[in-house]
């Protein structure tokens, strides 16, 4: 049943592949109770452990995202991850990573809000960034925030008040920049 139920979600979505791994027999989907001043209401709420979803194209991933505990709701497709891990790919390799306090994923534009201890780690380009809130915008495949920045590479630290970029740091467009040459 609750299969079935998952499956008729997430059907519309093309080119879109979710896969739940569950590890603790004891998971709540359905309907979660929540308390209110009325009393216990019924929410679509589904809480998840051990999840792990992607985009692909073709036979090639996107992106992949993973945590170790997320919430479904149902009703508005909007997945919220508890310290999830996001790994973009290029030709079927991973380029870069994201880690977060918290991720909020909508499953039907396949865009992303990451909040808290933001930090991605370019293998590309060897780079890593850190900020305090990030946003993957599927349709134009680009990351983005109006956060204050700051931007390691081996031979300098770039500062800035808003970046949007590739999700493995190429393509960087900071506003109020600010470098710093590191001489080695």
């Amino acid at each position: 049943m609750v299969k079935h139920r998952l499956n008729n979600i997430f059907s519309p979505v093309r080119g879109f592949v979710v896969v739940f791994l569950f590890t603790i027999l004891s998971i709540s989907l359905g309907c979660m109770e929540n308390e209110n001043a009325v009393g216990k209401i019924p929410t679509k709420k589904g809480k998840l452990y051990i999840v792990e979803i992607s985009e692909n194209s073709g036979n090639t991933y996107k992106w992949k995202a993973m945590a170790n505990a997320a919430i479904l709701n149902e009703s508005t497709g909007i997945m919220d991850f508890f310290s999830p891990r996001i790994e973009f790919y290029e030709n079927g390799r991973p380029v870069s990573r994201v880690t977060a306090k918290n991720a909020k994923i909508d499953l039907n534009t396949r865009d992303t809000v990451m909040n808290g201890n933001v930090v991605v780690n370019s293998k590309k380009e060897g780079a890593l960034l850190k900020t305090e809130k990030l946003s993957y915008l599927s349709e134009s495949n680009k990351i983005h925030t109006t956060e204050r920045v700051t931007i390691y590479r081996k031979d300098a630290v770039i500062k800035g008040d808003e970046l949007t970029a590739n999700p493995d740091l190429s393509n960087v467009e900071i506003k109020n920049q600010e470098t710093q040459i590191i001489k080695r």
